[in-house]
C-alpha cells in the first residue's frame, strides 16, 4: 500500500530531523536510526524508503548535500593534471638541479630565462628524471 502525501512528508520530516540532529550521516545510518525511532520497518522496503527520500530532500534543497556522507565517492588514486601551470616546471628543474649540482652551478641555472625551458628539460633528462 502507498504512502499518502502527509505519511511522506511526516516521514521527511523524522528523517530531516534525524540528519540534522547528527550530521553528517551515511544513508544506512539515517535508516538505523529511523527503524529504531519506528519510521520505517526493518526491511529492503524501509531502505529504498528512506534513500529515495533523502535523494529528494536533496535535489529539492531541503536537506543540504554536505548532510550526507557519500563514502562511494572515496578514492584512492594519484592526484593528475591536465597541463602544466606556468612556473611548475621550472620549480621543478630547480628542485631536482639543486639536489644534484653544487651551489654555484645552481645558481647560474635558476637564473635562466624562461626562453631556456628546453636547456633545462634536456639537463632534467641528462639527470634521469621523469618529464
Amino acid at each position: 500500500m502507498r504512502a499518502t502525501k502527509a505519511e511522506v512528508n511526516e516521514r521527511r520530516s523524522a528523517l530531516y530531523d534525524i540528519v540534522a540532529a547528527m550530521k553528517p550521516m551515511t544513508v544506512r545510518q539515517v535508516f538505523y536510526q529511523a527503524t529504531v525511532r519506528n519510521v520505517v520497518e526493518k526491511t529492503e522496503a524501509g531502505y529504498t524508503k528512506v534513500q529515495t527520500d533523502l535523494v529528494q530532500m536533496r535535489r529539492t534543497g531541503e536537506l543540504p548535500y554536505s548532510w550526507l556522507a557519500d563514502n562511494t565517492r572515496w578514492q584512492r588514486r594519484p592526484r593528475t593534471f591536465d597541463g602544466i601551470e606556468p612556473g611548475t616546471l621550472r620549480e621543478l628543474v630547480e628542485t631536482t638541479i639543486h639536489r644534484h649540482l653544487p651551489r654555484r652551478q645552481f645558481d647560474i641555472l635558476k637564473a635562466a630565462e624562461e626562453s631556456e625551458r628546453s636547456i633545462l628539460k634536456d639537463l632534467v633528462a641528462g639527470l634521469g628524471v621523469a618529464r
